[in-house]
C-alpha cells in the first residue's frame, strides 16, 4: 500500500505499467494480499496519477461493475476521469465510452443502498461532465427511463466530434 501511495504521489508515468500489473494481479500469485480488493483500489487510485490510455481499458471492468458498495468502483471511475484530464484529447473518447458503462442499474433496493447508488451516479455524471464538458442534468429520480434518457443524451454529446 505504501509503495502505491508513493508512486501515486510521485506522479511518474513510467510507473504506470508496474501499477497496472498490481491492479490486474491483486490477490493472485504475483501480488498476494489479505485484502485484494483494497490493494486493487490503491492501484486504481495510483493509476489516476500515472496511468495512460492502457489504464483506462484496464480500469473499465472495475468502474463498470455498478457496485456502489465497492470503493474500487469509485476509485476506478475517478481515475478514468483523472487520466483523461492528464492525457488530453486522445483519452477523451475512450474515457467517456468507459464512463457511459458505469451508471448503476435501477433495481429496487433499500434506502441506504439507494443513497450509495446515487453517489455513484453523481460521480459518473460529474466525470462525464469533466471529460466532455457540460451535458444533461442528472435526473432527480433514478428510474430505468430516466437512466436511459441520460445515457442517450450523453451518447449524443459524445457523438459531437469528441
Amino acid at each position: 500500500f505504501a509503495v502505491l501511495a508513493t508512486l501515486k504521489e510521485a506522479k511518474d508515468p513510467s510507473a504506470g505499467p508496474a501499477v497496472l500489473a498490481v491492479l490486474k494481479g491483486a490477490g493472485l500469485k504475483e501480488f498476494p494480499s489479505r485484502n485484494a480488493n483494497a490493494l486493487r483500489g490503491r492501484a486504481a487510485e495510483a493509476l489516476g496519477e500515472v496511468g495512460d490510455l492502457t489504464a483506462i481499458e484496464a480500469l473499465r471492468p472495475y468502474a463498470s461493475t455498478g457496485s456502489y458498495v465497492n470503493s474500487v468502483t469509485f476509485c476506478s471511475v475517478n481515475s478514468i476521469v483523472s487520466i483523461a484530464g492528464r492525457v488530453g484529447d486522445k483519452a477523451r473518447r475512450p474515457a467517456a465510452e468507459a464512463l457511459l458503462e458505469c451508471f448503476p442499474k435501477t433495481d429496487a433496493i433499500s434506502e441506504r443502498e439507494a443513497a450509495m447508488r446515487t453517489r455513484l451516479a453523481e460521480a459518473v455524471h460529474k466525470g462525464l461532465g469533466t471529460v466532455l464538458g457540460d451535458g444533461p442534468d442528472l435526473p432527480a429520480e433514478w428510474t430505468e427511463s430516466s437512466r436511459a434518457a441520460l445515457l442517450k443524451a450523453w451518447q449524443a454529446r459524445l457523438g459531437k466530434g469528441r
